[in-house]
């Protein structure tokens, strides 16, 4: 492979939509039927139109915005390629552009042509030293498919004249690169990104589960496999009984890590609670040293004659069960087209009970939702905003003020409140804390008014996050930031605003918010520590792609930095400074390595589809100044906000002053630009 010249890319007429910015295409309503009671079964879109359809009024056919020009009408028919070691920083790219490379024959397609793009990201790869590469889902790539070519039109020959073959190969490439003007690969030396064993994932799963009080299941269904953790006595929730998974065990496991079941476990169940008791260490028995093989082999014959089979690991042990349908549910949605889609969704069960683990404590009080409790959820209607009054020929709520909700926020249409909670953190290595927080016969909650004049409620110092953080041994901001953001703010300072004067029916009410739509009023995070990873480690390959990160700093209200991290395409416009959810420049560098090839590819997305590109070279490793952190801090302390941009061209600092963020300075070394701000009093 040669490098390809510098060229000035064809600005053409999108062939998708022949430059009319849309296509005409087949309506959504002949994937359904012609009834107003539809399967949506249909996979192809060939059938007659609904009559009555309210988008396309029974023709069968409607207008749809052309992806590949995102409307534009044009494209520009080039495209960049390019690898970068994630570790060093060097990057090799070439553009795509009509000429630039041979065709070859289509195998799969005896007569069709394609341009071969897996043998230009194996050259690259080679010239830039890695040996593993990634695509932007964070896919490991064979080396025998390491990109989808372009493929050519019928009409393209070898023997056609050389201005049709030119025409043909522009308008693929410019189809090819409206859907990805950049294909960006991360690439990894040996070694550097190890494989994860599946034995080892396996005990890290058993072991968060029997630090969290949990259980994990593995599932086999359908030809598929799962895990998950779940509470004892959980079933699906209405329109979640899928079961998705893999091929195979070993997929399952490679594709999940402890804190990953632990987010998925907080909303596709519901069950009953109960309050967590002390109990021994697991027993154990013989099951305890399956292997991942042994595993498969006793689910697979418990599925045997039966819908499915299921491993539940649960005090120590695996408990084996055959699965079978325990009911079938019709689920109605309204669709666009004016037609209501009806669907029936499965709910498996084991056919044997599982032994009951130690540590299941009695049942926690409920009640059901006072604000679903007639069977339909109610919300103050949109007309009331403005005056408080409602409008009389209101469409919604035909001047009662109310009007139905489809989603009840009060329970997360559960259907249930719990009247107590069991906070469980998880920290790895297998450590875990289960505490139950009860309404006391005479709760200490203090209430009053704020600064807005709204009244509020404080709850028991020992019903907040603070006393979680206390007894589990880690920083109760680090918790709130981390472990359980979703209720951070809620949790850590115990305070809602509420017109109850009870101070029993305040601490139900901060519990049940707490708790809405928990499976068994569990409340389950997995902590991780402070991280600690250099950003010189992130800011090679960024820099040799170059792309700009940009990092916003804020001092909280108690004084500590918050950092926030993001990584852009170098031409694309800041509308936003990344939100300060970090306590430690290291751990918000970690987030984004642990995924660098989403977030390297995902930049993409800021390149417009009309915008020339200049393919990215860097042959030797990025070079990146020290004392980047300290630096920041320095500035961050003296502003209070600051927004801080590196590219290839140096640095750029803004401050957040007066609801807009004003430039201070810019300079090719972020020391040399701090010093400047000391001496000029910026």
């Amino acid at each position: 492979m040669t490098d390809t010249a510098p060229v000035e890319p064809a600005l053409i007429a999108c062939p998708a939509c022949d430059g009319l910015g849309f296509r005409i295409a087949p309506c959504a309503c002949r994937h359904n039927g012609t009834e107003f009671l539809v399967s949506g079964r249909l996979l192809l879109s060939d059938s007659d139109p609904y009559p009555d359809c309210e988008i396309c009024r029974g023709t069968g056919e409607t207008t749809v915005m052309c992806f590949p020009c995102r409307q534009g009408g044009s494209l520009l028919a080039q495209g960049v390629v390019t690898v970068v070691n994630a570790v060093t920083g060097q990057t090799g790219s070439v553009q795509v552009v009509p000429g630039a490379f041979e065709p070859v024959p289509w195998e799969a397609r005896p007569g069709r042509w394609i341009i071969d793009l897996s043998a230009i990201v194996g050259e690259l790869a080679t010239r830039v030293g890695v040996d593993t590469l990634y695509d932007m889902l964070d896919r490991p790539l064979s080396s025998h498919d390491l990109a989808t070519p372009i493929y050519l039109p019928d009409t393209w020959s070898p023997a056609s004249p050389e201005a049709e073959k030119a025409a043909a190969e522009q308008a693929a490439i410019a189809e090819w690169a409206g859907r990805r003007r950049w294909h960006l690969y991360v690439g990894y030396p040996d070694g550097v990104r190890s494989e994860t064993d599946p034995e080892q994932r396996l005990v890290e799963l058993r072991r968060a589960a029997d630090a969290g009080r949990l259980d994990l299941v593995v599932r086999f269904l359908d030809g598929f496999w799962s895990v998950a953790y779940e509470v004892p006595g959980a079933h699906p929730r209405q329109g979640q009984a899928w079961y998705p998974g893999t091929s195979t065990l070993v997929e399952s496991l490679l594709a999940h890590t402890p804190s990953d079941l632990v987010e998925q476990a907080k909303g596709a169940t519901t069950a009953a609670g109960h309050w967590v008791v002390a109990a021994p260490p697991p027993a154990g028995d013989g099951t305890s040293a399956w292997t991942v093989e042994d595993l498969v082999a006793a689910v697979s014959i418990t599925a045997g004659g039966a819908a499915g089979g299921s491993a539940t690991w649960r005090d120590g042990r695996w408990q084996l069960s055959a699965l079978q349908v325990v009911e079938e549910r019709e689920l109605l949605a309204a669709q666009q087209t004016g037609q209501v889609r009806s669907t029936v969704e499965r709910v498996v069960g084991r056919v044997d009970d599982l032994k009951t683990p130690p540590w299941l404590g009695p049942s926690i009080p409920t009640q059901r939702c006072a604000r679903c409790v007639s069977g339909v959820a109610w919300r103050e209607c949109s007309c009331t905003y403005l005056d408080d009054v409602a409008t009389p020929d209101c469409p919604r709520c035909a001047g009662v003020g109310r009007a139905p909700d489809p989603y009840c926020s009060g329970c997360d249409d559960t259907r249930l409140v719990h009247l107590g909670a069991v906070v469980t953190l998880i920290g790895p290595g297998g450590r875990g804390q289960a505490t139950n927080l009860r309404i006391g016969k005479t709760p200490d909650v203090e209430f009053f008014v704020n600064d807005q004049g709204v009244r509020c409620a404080r709850v028991p110092r020992e019903l907040t996050a603070v006393a979680w953080a206390e007894a589990f041994g880690v920083d109760v901001d680090w918790l709130c930031s981390h472990g359980i953001r979703s209720i951070g703010a809620l949790a850590r300072d115990g305070v809602l605003a509420t017109d109850l004067t009870d101070p029993r029916e305040v601490v139900a009410e901060y519990l049940a918010r707490l708790t809405a739509g928990r499976p068994g009023g569990r409340l389950v995070y997995f902590v991780r520590p402070p991280g600690d990873v250099p950003v010189e480690s992130l800011l090679r390959p960024v820099l040799g792609v170059d792309a700009r990160a940009e990092f916003a700093i804020a001092v909280d209200p108690r004084g500590r930095l918050r950092w926030g991290l993001a990584v852009t395409h170098r031409g694309a416009q800041s509308r936003y400074a990344p939100p300060e959810i970090d306590l430690t420049l290291g751990d918000a560098v970690g987030r984004v390595l642990t995924a660098l090839p989403q977030r390297l590819g995902g930049i993409e997305h800021d390149v417009a589809r009309t915008e020339p590109l200049s393919p990215a070279q860097q042959g030797r490793a990025v070079q990146v100044e020290t004392g980047i952190q300290t630096l920041l801090q320095e500035v961050a302390q003296r502003y209070g906000r600051v927004l801080a941009a590196v590219t290839r061209d140096g640095w750029t600092l803004h401050a957040w002053t007066q609801r807009r963020w004003q430039r201070i300075g810019s300079g090719v070394s972020l020391r040399e630009l701090v010093t400047s701000t000391r001496a000029t009093g910026i």
